[in-house]
């Protein structure tokens, strides 16, 4: 009842102005929404609007039983936060209150490029260049910035989309800019690329988790 479809028409409550296009990935109002995470983030509102979240059984099931073991034991490899063993991981539900709509996988390329086109682009690709240093050291530590930048520009699209979703979920500035435009084109929540092209099946950040998820109950589960 609650499975994510591919539209191909306009969304329902969609507003003037708010153009919606072909293949959007929609995860209904009323969807149940969970997220793992080292603090119970009770309706308190913080700085931080956006959530990583999972919505598929499959994947809900895999984050709360292999990636809070590996939060719990600080081996998140693609969160510099996470060094060090955490005292306690959380299961937060929450259901969605409004349909969740995101961009295709071409739109999602498109804005990519268009942050990378815009005035930080540099730094981004050079955080992008970062980021494989820290995910691989061992082989990607000796390459000089500029080798680096040749190395990710002969890389196919979706290994560029993957690798700037890992450098979204490190730097809250590459996260800013990306979600900027995403919300700039009307959606409300993005594919999370980093994880949905390897380790789930499809990840979803929500982009304001105080607008449109409703928390529902928290429990300790590490």
């Amino acid at each position: 009842m609650y499975d994510p479809y591919l539209a191909h028409y306009g969304v329902k409550g969609m507003k003037w102005g708010v153009r919606r296009h072909r293949d959007d990935v929609v995860i209904r109002k009323g969807r149940k929404i969970q997220r793992i995470s080292t603090s119970t983030e009770s309706d308190k509102r913080s700085d931080r609007k956006t959530a990583y979240t999972s919505y598929l059984r499959s994947d809900r099931k895999k984050y709360a039983n292999e990636f809070a073991k590996n939060l719990k034991s600080g081996k998140v490899i693609n969160d510099p936060n996470s060094s060090g063993a955490k005292d306690n991981v959380y299961k937060i539900t929450y259901r969605s209150k409004n349909d969740l709509v995101s961009p295709s996988l071409k739109r999602r390329i498109e804005y990519r490029n268009n942050v990378l086109s815009g005035k930080n682009g540099d730094k981004i690709r050079k955080e992008m260049g970062n980021t494989l240093k820290d995910w691989s050291p061992a082989f990607y530590g000796h390459y000089s910035d500029k080798e680096l930048q040749r190395e990710i520009g002969g890389y196919d699209d979706l290994t560029k989309q993957r690798l700037f979703g890992l450098t979204v979920s490190r730097s809250s500035s590459v996260r800013n800019a990306y979600i900027s435009e995403i919300a700039k084109h009307g959606y409300n929540s993005v594919v999370d690329d980093a994880d949905s092209m390897g380790y789930a099946k499809s990840a979803l950040i929500v982009l304001d988790r105080y607008k449109d998820l409703e928390y529902k109950n928290v429990k300790k589960i590490l």
